[in-house]
């Protein structure tokens, strides 16, 4: 008898195990073979699942944009404070820092990739940050665009600033944030 395969399922684990052969070799490096042996697939069940490089990239990015959307809005308390919130949200992501770092890096060598190739726009990107903001600033129960725009920035820079190994105290950074925000949102009151 023929084995049942959840084609859905399958592809959800192909694009897991994808997001270390990307961030190993970087988006512009790595071809689709080379995806395919490192997931120890065919080729051609490879294509059977993506049609490309870039299709397999953006599948990849929808699902950890919405993994990391469950999973932080899973651990906040909704009742709490803004300060509490942010707090949070920097302590959870200094849990997971070096996967976001090499996510971000990963990111970077896309937008890259696709400058060298003409290509002035990253829609995946923009369509992922316009996806992750308001999700964030309704989890967080920011309302100003900018106040997020700051919180947003200040996360990528605290990653970044890995590249000159800097060790984060994620937890001193989120309760700074956090009082910053605090502090904004009641000189707006």
């Amino acid at each position: 008898m023929p084995k049942i395969i959840d084609h859905d399922r399958y592809r959800a684990e192909l694009l897991v195990k994808c997001f270390d052969l990307f961030t190993s070799q970087g988006y512009a490096a790595i071809t689709m073979r080379q995806i395919a042996i490192g997931l120890h697939v065919s080729t051609g069940t490879l294509y059977h699942y993506f049609d490309s490089k870039e299709a397999i990239f953006e599948q990849m990015v929808w699902m950890r944009v919405e993994q990391g959307l469950r999973e932080i809005g899973g651990q906040i308390n909704l009742s709490d404070s803004i300060n509490v919130k942010i707090q949070s949200v920097f302590e959870q992501i200094g849990r997971i820092q070096d996967e976001l770092f090499r996510e971000l890096i990963l990111y970077a060598d896309y937008y890259q990739y696709q400058q060298r190739n003409g290509i002035k726009r990253s829609e995946i990107l923009i369509n992922m940050f316009k996806a992750f903001q308001p999700e964030i600033k309704n989890t967080i129960g920011i309302t100003n665009p900018h106040a997020a725009q700051l919180i947003f920035s200040a996360i990528d820079g605290l990653l970044l600033s890995q590249i000159y190994d800097c060790k984060i105290d994620w937890i001193a950074q989120g309760k700074m944030m956090g009082d910053l925000m605090e502090k904004y949102a009641e000189e707006l009151s």
